[in-house]
């Protein structure tokens, strides 16, 4: 259990022998014994930004598993990606988690070059989406989030509130967004590249100038100026 790794986003996992892969036949219920005959100790990073983020789904594991004994915590993937890395090049390897829950995707190639990943197929393999697993079983989807537009409607009146990348070079909401510093997190790295394809340099640097400030965490956000995916031709300058 020590070798699997998932993610926010996908799920990846790695063995010589991937293509082979056979899906799980074995039923949750068979799995749980074979999971407390093996000692029933699971450890999990789990992605986010918060320390209860993860509860809600971590509370029904346990309730569905009571008889595992289930530590986690919650950082983003930078963290998780660092801490492991250390960790697995310790002497002593019990810092290693059963589970990383990762969003940054080129972790995963990373990992699976090296043969840290374990394949896996579980039951029920063909009703996931294609674009949402490895053909090989090295990753799988856990969630999605949809990046759009979120405001405060304590302070402005969903009439007024922005709805497109430009509504938000609007001169009466200066001071009022609040955005996500862009390096902090990959996902809103790529929407603020999205923008910059779009709509040039300019854009960026008029929003910036708007913004109150940059925090650490999405979910701290009043207000984003993420718009859609796009790809445009890159701008000049």
């Amino acid at each position: 259990m020590k070798q699997a790794l998932c993610s926010v986003v996908a799920s990846m996992f790695f063995t010589g022998s991937a293509l082979a892969t056979e899906i799980e036949t074995k039923s949750l219920d068979e799995l749980y014994a074979e999971a407390i005959a093996e000692g029933g100790d699971l450890v999990i990073r789990a992605g986010g930004d918060k320390e209860d983020q993860a509860d809600y789904y971590l509370d029904m594991f346990r309730k569905r598993f009571p008889d595992i004994q289930l530590t986690h915590s919650v950082d983003l993937s930078f963290y998780h990606a660092s801490r492991y890395d250390n960790a697995r090049n310790d002497e002593d390897t019990s810092e290693v988690p059963d589970i990383i829950q990762l969003q940054t995707l080129h972790d995963y190639d990373y990992y699976a070059e090296r043969g840290l990943l374990e394949a896996y197929k579980p039951r029920n393999w063909e009703k996931v989406y294609p674009d949402y697993k490895d053909p090989h079983g090295n990753w799988i989807g856990l969630f999605g989030v949809a990046f759009t537009n979120v405001f405060n409607s304590k302070l402005i009146d969903e009439v007024d509130a922005p709805r497109d990348a430009l509504d938000y070079l609007d001169p009466a909401l200066k001071g009022k967004i609040i955005l996500t510093y862009p390096h902090t997190d990959d996902a809103v790295l790529y929407q603020f590249w999205n923008l910059k394809e779009k709509y040039c340099w300019e854009y960026l640097n008029r929003n910036g100038s708007a913004a109150r400030r940059y925090p650490t965490s999405r979910l701290t956000m009043a207000g984003t100026a993420q718009a859609s995916p796009h790809h445009g031709p890159s701008c000049p300058g």
